[in-house]
């Protein structure tokens, strides 16, 4: 399963993705790749802070056991799963994102592995 996100961080579509990635992933069985693009590619900047109010009524509803959501905590978390998680390069350049703001174990990758991966996968989802 191929889940790309797109939105920005503290927004409900993005928000709503990752939920549904860390909801979804101790129910099936699946290889599940998240590709970071866009505005999406500050999901994966360290040292972020949680989010509060409606953002733990949605964890809730997704089965998420997190108190506050915390981007930075919700990708280690997947990562430590053995969820790949990927974000875009030129992406990042043209937000002024630099590598070393990125988590740790997250690889840069560029439109070309994104496409390939779209060709290789049953299931895609895109937030």
């Amino acid at each position: 399963m191929l889940v790309i996100i797109a939105s920005p961080p503290y927004t409900i579509r993005a928000v709503d993705g990752m939920l549904t990635v860390l909801g979804v992933r101790p129910k099936v069985r699946w290889d599940i790749t998240i590709h970071l693009v866009g505005d999406g590619v500050f999901l994966a900047k360290r040292g972020q802070e949680a989010m509060k109010g409606v953002y733990v009524k949605v964890a809730s509803a997704h089965g998420v056991p997190y108190h506050e959501v915390n981007f930075e905590k919700a990708l280690g978390r997947l990562i430590q799963e053995g969820v790949k998680i990927y974000v875009n390069e030129e992406s990042c350049i043209e937000r002024g994102l630099s590598a070393s703001e990125i988590i740790k174990k997250v690889t840069l990758s560029d439109h070309r592995a994104l496409v390939e991966e779209l060709m290789r996968v049953k299931a895609s989802f895109f937030f």
